[in-house]
């Protein structure tokens, strides 16, 4: 008999052709490979590890074991959902799996669903759903689960830095939070809610960021030397994340620009860290492989719009975008091409191309041009009427005559000179022109003249003077715009600066306006905000007495001297700021109506109650809730007591007894100030009652103020008596209000 015989040398190779044979097996496993795990739809466990499947046949959704003969849900062949896990569960030979839909767990056939790998999720939510423009709102009330959707936008969140949880696609706590630091990073309506607004400027900007997040950098397109130094940001923004700080006098490549609000950013590599660079605080060289030339500027061009710059005249793109509002320099002469006028520019960059003359303004000039000042100055036209141009200096003909009285904005104060003659630039119907400086200099507007044409001529004429206003109407320069803009910002809506020009960040400040007026939300200020406005506005500022010494009085709000947003201490439950049994005025900040409350009690935050009945009767008025004078029944106040405040409540009864609700939503995160013995505080208030047993024998009771229950206060970094932690949302709230007395009475801030 014959014993094979393996040396040591021979047993090592055979261990590495199995070891090599078995690697290779495993290669030639997919990357999510299914697993039989029962017999049953229970037996599927769900993973901690999300897995994405998508639809590759008309597919029917079903809640049994196995596919019904009839009934489930049919889900069209290409949808992309959620799965369980990628285990399996078999019956009768046939495989099923297990998916989310519609926030709910659904069985489907497993020959239905193709898994998907990483590189294919990301290429889905990058370049579908962060491109899509048929925005669906998301919010936590609609109790999202599972939902690819949610899950998109969390990842969008991550990639700019404010989201990092896990990427669960379910609309909790930590999104809601991540949402709201990002829409007040970017002076949006801060709720929480992920709605076409906030999507819309989300997803460009992680877009922007998800690209420029690898190592490779592509072409170098030219250099920048640092002036000073600069946070390196991880999006071209600076509420973006800062990756690192570039020293001043550093020359960098850069590989691509993108202009944002007017401001070109650089993609830079520093440190092998990539990010962008505010073109601000640069010096660039321009593309790399482009000509320096030697054109002389001759003016410059606004742009009225976004404007593609081009090689030639109508000719193929350079890559580059004159932003709306941003400015370039004119080097020569327009060209007529295809019956249109082309601009040859010199943008901040230092990249040079044409651009359509319908697109931007030219204004034509000696030297560097005139560039817009943040700060806006106004003229009114006298009795003789203003002449005004487009030509650098007075034509003998085709000078546009303006009326007498009407208001313009100047570009800047600064003028240019030709032929010894002084000129300057302003606004008139959204386009720049440009007038001798001797017929203007006289009729320049002071700020008090300012403000009292605002407050006192358009703000009681509202509609009627300036007609509809909105941003699809590119209004520039606008005093119409600027009286608006001064209305939202005296009622806390609008934080921009006062320039006239009818950008994003107005319709922002207009909807969320309509939002607090119950009006149609949809950032066009006419006939129906104008009449709500404007009265608010004035109301806001003539509001019941003046100021002297240090301290101003406000029609029902009473006097106060100081305004504050500080800590709640938890040593004293908050008794140095607002006492137990003390009394206290709430300024409403959305609405600026005012009602008067008392504290109860409270260890984490101040509980209270409306001091009176009128004082319940302004709270609904506040939320629009038509007040009932009328006191619960017996039977009615066992079902308060029952249920604690969350769904049975008086004066409303949220809708289980009467026909409206009180709206519960309205009062959640209420921005407020309070006033107590003269310090103003920045609250966030939830109004909504509960609590009615603990209250009940307070002096006001229920019975006395018709408020069956109690109302929560919040100050910076109090917590709920419940959770024990702080709400993000709580604390946003303060700083809206906070904003709001900022903007108000600036000198009584601390």
């Amino acid at each position: 008999m014959a014993i094979n015989r393996l040396t040591a040398g021979q047993s090592l190779r055979k261990s590495i052709a199995l070891l090599l044979a078995l690697c290779l097996l495993i290669l030639a496993i997919p990357e999510a490979h299914a697993v039989s795990v029962g017999s049953t739809a229970s037996a599927v466990s769900e993973s901690s590890t999300m897995s994405f499947g998508k639809l590759v046949n008309n597919a029917t959704l079903f809640t049994t074991d196995t596919l019904p003969a009839s009934g489930g849900v049919v889900v069209s062949a290409g949808t992309w959902l959620m799965l369980v896990s990628t285990d399996t569960y078999t019956v009768n030979s046939t495989e099923y799996g297990c998916v989310w839909y519609d926030n709910a767990r659904y069985n489907v056939l497993w020959s239905d669903v193709a898994v998907q790998t990483t590189a294919e999720l990301e290429t889905y939510v990058t370049g579908t759903l962060w491109t899509t423009t048929d925005y669906t709102g998301m919010k936590p009330e609609n109790n999202l689960k599972r939902d690819m959707r949610v899950y998109a936008l969390q990842m969008a969140l991550r990639t700019l830095g404010y989201y990092s949880g896990t990427l669960d696609g379910s609309y909790g706590d930590l999104t809601v939070s991540a949402v709201r630091a990002f829409q007040r990073a970017y002076k949006l309506d801060v709720d929480g809610y992920a709605g076409p607004y906030t999507q819309k400027v989300l997803y460009p900007l992680a877009i922007s960021s998800f690209s420029s997040s690898g190592t490779t950098t592509g072409t170098q397109t030219g250099t920048v030397k640092t002036r000073v130094s600069i946070n390196l940001r991880k999006s071209y923004s600076t509420k973006s994340a800062r990756l690192a700080v570039v020293p001043a006098s550093t020359t960098l490549a850069y590989y691509k620009t993108v202009t944002s609000s007017g401001v070109i950013w650089y993609y830079v590599t520093y440190n092998n860290v990539n990010g962008w660079l505010m073109g601000t605080y640069l010096t660039a060289d321009g593309a790399s492989s482009g000509s320096t030339g030697s054109e002389t500027a001759i003016g410059t061009v606004l742009a009225n719009t976004n404007t593609v710059v081009r090689k030639t005249a109508n000719g193929s793109r350079t890559g580059y975008l004159l932003s709306k509002n941003s400015t370039a320099t004119l080097l020569a002469a327009p060209v007529t091409v295809a019956s249109y006028a082309w601009y040859y520019v010199k943008l901040s960059n230092g990249v040079k191309g044409y651009v359509r003359g319908d697109c931007v303004t030219a204004s034509y000039d000696s030297g560097g041009g005139v560039t817009p000042s943040t700060t806006k100055t106004y003229i009114r036209v006298g009795s003789a009427g203003l002449s005004i141009f487009t030509t650098e200096e007075a034509p003998s003909s085709g000078a546009i005559t303006v009326p007498s009285g009407t208001v313009l904005q100047l570009v800047s104060t600064e003028t240019y000179t030709t032929n010894s003659v002084v000129y300057c630039s302003l606004y008139y119907n959204n386009t720049r022109y440009n007038a001798k400086y001797s017929d203007v200099s006289g009729l320049i507007m002071t700020a008090a003249d300012l403000t009292t044409y605002i407050t006192q001529t358009i703000w009681p004429a509202g509609y009627s003077m300036a007609g509809t206003l909105k941003e699809a109407l590119n209004l520039q320069g606008n005093i119409y715009v600027h009286s608006l803009q001064y209305a939202l910002s005296v009622l806390g809506y609008y934080t921009g600066t006062l320039d006239g020009t009818f950008g994003s960040a107005t319709t922002v400040a207009a909807r969320n306006y309509q939002r607090a007026a119950k009006q149609k939300v949809d950032g066009s200020v006419g006939p129906e905000t104008s009449a709500v406005l404007y009265p608010a506005a004035i109301a806001a500022i003539s509001g019941g007495g003046g100021s002297s010494g240090g301290s101003t009085t406000v029609a029902d709000f009473g006097t106060f001297t100081k305004i504050k947003k500080v800590a709640w201490d938890f040593g004293d439950a908050g008794g140095a700021i607002f006492p137990k049994s003390a009394t206290a005025t709430v300024m409403d900040v959305q609405t600026q109506k005012v009602f008067s409350i008392k504290r109860w009690s409270g260890q984490n935050h101040a509980d209270c109650v409306p001091l009176t009945e009128a004082d319940t009767k302004i709270m609904c008025d506040i939320i629009g809730f038509p007040y009932t004078s009328s006191r619960p029944s017996s039977s009615q106040l066992k079902q308060i007591i029952a249920d604690d405040g969350t769904k049975y409540i008086w004066p409303d009864f949220a809708g289980a007894w009467t026909t409206v609700t009180w709206n519960k939503g309205a009062w959640d995160y209420r921005p407020a100030l309070l006033n107590v013995s003269g310090t103003v505080y920045a609250v966030s208030i939830y109004g909504f009652p509960h609590g009615y047993s603990d209250v009940k024998n307070f002096n006001p009771s229920p019975s006395v103020n018709n408020y069956y229950g109690m109302l929560c206060v919040h100050f910076v970094d109090s917590r709920g008596h419940g959770s024990g932690a702080v709400s993000a949302n709580h604390q946003a709230s303060i700083l809206t209000a906070y904003s709001f007395a900022k903007t108000k009475w600036p000198s009584l801030v601390e």
